[in-house]
């Protein structure tokens, strides 16, 4: 484990092992948590991190290469259609999945941010969360409540239907939004059970990655035209790039372009005004 040991103490194997056991997960999430050891490696070797003064305990600094990513890199989301679908065979389902759904595509709240909402995040009379926390789940099953991915809060408006399914839901079993029938608090399993459930209903494969909702909520601002940096705020991208990976589906920006080419070819100088 390298929990357990000193920077100097890790080597090729270790890295192996590391990355063997981070093969169910993501190719991306797999290579952040690489990035990590490999910057903390190269501070600990004799040049440290981007040149700066190294600590100088690791005479040579072991070679971490990152997972291969798909060449498209394209994220994958719902179409509207599909979106509607899942949302309605969610209510049919259960009230807590309908909430579950709506957070996820239509709030573009992450796995983890789910779990972790609270009654007291949520301005129900503005129409507002306030999304504050996640839940960040060990190998051992411990819980542990930080903030969210990008390092701060931000804020989101609710959707009409988000708001509705929000006050019709239940919340007399303590502090957080969701819970199971036992009165636990949902973990990644219990998220992954009930968006599977709803795939089904709807006629989806199923694939229980309720990240793809997160994609959807994004997508679907972009293809309405919603601004690069307003999707960011909403999303809490920490980054603009990861945003502008969606931007592709805007039909605004392209046609923008083009209705300036137009101003500029039919503008009329003032020689020509003249000359007529």
């Amino acid at each position: 484990k390298l929990a357990a040991k000193r920077l100097d103490e890790i080597g090729a194997a270790d890295v192996a092992a590391l990355k063997a056991d981070l093969a169910k997960s993501s190719a991306r999430t797999a290579n952040n948590v690489l990035t990590a050891l490999s910057a903390c490696l190269k501070f600990a070797g004799p040049e440290g991190l981007r040149r700066s003064e190294g600590l100088g305990i690791i005479e040579r600094v072991p070679r971490i290469r990152l997972l291969p990513l798909d060449s498209d890199d394209v994220p994958e989301w719902y179409e509207v259609q599909e979106f509607r679908r899942l949302v309605a065979a969610a209510a049919r389902i259960d009230p807590r999945v309908h909430v579950m759904v709506l957070l996820a595509g239509s709030a573009g709240l992450r796995k983890s941010e789910i779990a972790a909402l609270k009654w007291t995040d949520l301005d129900l009379k503005r129409r507002i969360i306030h999304v504050q926390r996640s839940i960040w789940e060990g190998k051992g099953g411990e819980r542990h409540e930080t903030v969210p991915k990008s390092g701060k809060g931000r804020k989101v408006t609710m959707t009409m239907a988000l708001a509705d399914a929000l006050v019709a839901l239940p919340h007399l079993r303590g502090p957080r939004v969701l819970y199971t029938d036992e009165g636990n608090e949902v973990t990644d399993r219990i998220v992954q059970r009930w968006y599977s459930r709803a795939q089904r209903a709807a006629g989806l494969e199923v694939s229980g990655g309720i990240h793809r909702l997160r994609h959807t909520f994004c997508s679907m601002l972009a293809a309405e035209g919603a601004l690069p940096g307003d999707i960011q705020k909403l999303a809490g991208h920490k980054s603009i790039t990861t945003t502008m990976r969606y931007m592709h589906l805007s039909p605004t920006r392209l046609d923008a372009a083009i209705g300036l080419l137009d101003q500029a070819l039919g503008r009329v100088e003032v020689g020509e005004t003249l000359e007529k």
